[in-house]
């Protein structure tokens, strides 16, 4: 029982800790804008992919990183003991979806420089000099913006394999993205309160620093 205690935990904490679960929830927010507008339903099945294989690369890039400064945040100290494996799971993914991600590209190319001003950007988010993260309240909005521009918009600009642009972009589609970007923004803020102590140490000034908030 002890046994089968230790695996479920330890299952959950990779779950957790590895991203991974992160990763799946990028895949499936692609995925449920395909599936409300039906237009987009092709190009959305193909970047799931493209965005969970991204989502878990970039995310544990950022933990490589923390995790290599000084912490007593249990979360990096559990990375820390694991990275090497993260990041060789990382690296596999890449390799083996390389052929995938590249056909994927090539089909809807119009969107690689979109995505890949989002990459550099998502990058530029915890690496110095730029650390977008400590910009004053721009924390959880950043995050929500790179969110739907690589779960909504940029699938979106596709019908079938074809480049439309902005075209189907109605009233429909920019209140589905301006309810996800809300959505996000504020799902952040509870983990943002979880981090505060650790913000404040990284001098991260995100909102519950800046505001704090009431403890009942």
């Amino acid at each position: 029982m002890i046994f089968i205690r230790q695996i479920a935990k330890n299952s959950l904490n990779f779950l957790g800790y590895s991203n991974l679960f992160l990763a799946l929830a990028v895949a499936f927010s692609t995925l449920q804008g395909g599936f409300i507008f039906n237009y987009a339903s092709r190009s959305a099945v193909h970047f799931s992919l493209v965005n969970f294989i991204a989502a878990f690369f970039l995310y544990n890039l950022q933990r490589i990183y923390q995790s290599s400064l000084p912490t007593t945040d249990s979360r990096l100290l559990w990375y820390r003991k694991n990275k090497k494996w993260i990041f060789t799971i990382s690296i596999v993914l890449v390799l083996v979806f390389t052929e995938s991600i590249w056909d994927i590209f090539m089909t809807f190319k119009e969107g690689v420089i979109v995505y890949g001003v989002c990459a550099l950007l998502s990058i530029l988010y915890f690496l110095p000099p730029f650390n977008l993260r400590k910009i004053p309240c721009l924390k959880q909005f950043f995050i929500a913006l790179i969110w739907v521009m690589v779960c909504i918009v940029i699938p979106f600009l596709f019908q079938a394999s074809d480049f439309i642009g902005l075209a189907n972009f109605d009233k429909n589609v920019w209140l589905y993205i301006a309810s996800q970007f809300c959505f996000i923004a504020a799902l952040c803020i509870p983990f943002d309160i979880r981090d505060m102590e650790k913000d404040k140490e990284e001098g991260t000034k995100s909102l519950p620093v800046v505001f704090g908030y009431a403890k009942k």
